[in-house]
């Protein structure tokens, strides 16, 4: 994914700032619903301080439940994004 952010901010002549990292290495490709949401809740932690003033654009590749997503948006408004967009490459249904 960091290749095509890259890519995406080259074009449009913007600045990539990876302000989230996973924080644990548990992959979700055969988890169930309830797992997913509980794994997604602690899969990121913020780095450096979080700017209020920019839009952050959080690309995923694959949004099933939407867990992924949800928690990276939450914890970036916690420390203090107000302006969250989500960009996904691809959208599969868990059922």
């Amino acid at each position: 994914m960091y290749l095509i952010t890259k890519e995406l901010a080259r074009l449009r002549h913007l600045q990539v700032q990876p302000v989230l990292v996973r924080d644990n290495s548990l992959t979700q490709h055969h988890a169930n619903r309830k797992d997913r949401l509980i794994q997604a809740s602690s899969a990121f932690k913020v780095t450096g301080i979080i700017d209020p003033s920019p839009i952050y654009l959080l690309i995923d590749d694959v949004v099933t439940t939407g867990a992924t997503i949800q928690q990276a948006a939450l914890l970036l408004k916690n420390a203090g994004a107000t302006d969250i967009w989500v960009a996904a490459i691809a959208r599969q249904p868990l059922d």
